[in-house]
């Protein structure tokens, strides 16, 4: 279901003049006058727990890299922890152990091989007359490419920002034809706040659909459900 209220709850110590921050498990840092290397995505947090949104988009190392933005333990009151989320985070956090999260590099490679197999292929079976055929493969290496930009973009490959970057950049232009950047930013602003209609960009499907009263508007859409 779209959200299409505000998906902020603030804590009560939280005002306008002492700027922005945000929590990372149980932890506060200043980020009034950061420049995020990801962007302005982080002003969504503002003020809020962040943790669970750091954890899918970083490295918690590079934590050590901002210990100069980290507000005075004694400065504020930690925010509560909903039970549910305290759940979740355990059990995030068994996978992890578990290496769930381990990236799987023979599996990545046998995808790209079999990804540039169906591509190239397209080309002599069109040549040669089998255009369904062709149009089949090309599909199949199209399909198999998107999922491996996919899995780039969320830097499941290298774990690294610079490699699964460089990567996703070769995949994208020379065989998707695609921006990187583009869709590297409009699908993280989609997993950090997934269906909220202010931020989501993937549910901004007008006229075709809507998903909210806020979107209705036209011809197109007024008699939608």
């Amino acid at each position: 279901m779209c959200q299409t209220k505000s998906h902020k709850v603030k804590s009560e110590d939280a005002s306008s003049s002492e700027g922005k921050w945000v929590e990372i498990e149980g932890e506060r840092y200043d980020i009034t006058k950061f420049k995020h290397p990801g962007g302005h995505v982080i002003n969504f947090y503002a003020n809020m727990d962040a943790t669970d949104a750091f954890l899918n988009f970083h490295n918690p190392a590079v934590l050590k890299n901002y210990a100069h933005l980290k507000m005075p333990a004694g400065s504020y009151a930690p925010l509560s922890v909903d039970p549910m989320i305290k759940e979740y985070r355990e059990f995030r956090q068994k996978l992890v152990e578990r290496g769930f999260f381990k990236p799987q590099y023979w599996f990545f490679i046998g995808q790209g091989l079999l990804s540039m197999v169906f591509f190239f292929a397209s080309f002599p079976l069109y040549y040669y007359g089998f255009w369904w055929l062709s149009l089949l493969t090309g599909a199949a290496g199209q399909v198999s490419f998107g999922w491996l930009m996919h899995d780039l973009g969320h830097r499941s490959v290298t774990t690294t920002r610079r490699g699964d970057t460089w990567w996703n950049s070769v995949v994208m232009q020379f065989f998707q034809g695609g921006s990187t950047n583009w869709w590297t930013s409009k699908h993280t602003r989609h997993h950090l706040l997934p269906n909220v209609l202010e931020h989501d960009p993937d549910i901004h499907t007008d006229p075709l659909f809507i998903w909210s009263e806020k979107m209705r508007g036209g011809a197109w859409n007024k008699y939608q459900a």
